[in-house]
C-alpha cells in the first residue's frame, strides 16, 4: 500500500509543468546528452506524460528597437520537441490528436 502511494506521488511529480506546460520529459528531450534509458525510465514511470503538450516558440520577429512584434507558438509533445532538437522534420499528419506518432 505504501508503494502505491509512492507511485502516485512520482506520477504526480512527473506530470507537473512549468509556465510553458513543459514536463520533466519535455525538459529531458532538450538535453542532447540524454540517453534512451533516461527516456524509458520517465515514460515507464508515467506513460501519460508522453502525450502532454507544451508551448514552444517557433518564430519571433522584432522591430527596429528589438521589441517582439510577432511570434508563433506550436504545441509540442515530448517526442515532437525531441525531433525538433535533433533536426528531424515532421508535420502534424505524422501524429494523432493525442500526440502519438502514426505510421502513414
Amino acid at each position: 500500500n505504501n508503494n502505491n502511494n509512492n507511485n502516485n506521488n512520482n506520477n504526480h511529480s512527473l506530470l507537473q509543468t512549468d509556465e510553458l506546460g513543459m514536463t520533466a520529459l519535455h525538459i529531458l528531450c532538450l538535453n542532447p546528452n540524454a540517453t534512451q534509458d533516461m527516456f524509458k525510465i520517465l515514460a515507464y514511470a508515467c506513460p501519460q506524460v508522453a502525450t502532454i503538450q507544451a508551448q514552444m516558440v517557433t518564430h519571433i520577429e522584432y522591430d527596429d528597437d528589438n521589441i517582439i512584434v510577432y511570434e508563433t507558438r506550436e504545441m509540442v509533445t515530448p517526442l515532437k520537441l525531441w525531433m525538433k532538437v535533433k533536426g528531424i522534420a515532421y508535420d502534424d499528419t505524422d501524429f494523432d490528436e493525442e500526440g502519438h506518432m502514426t505510421l502513414n
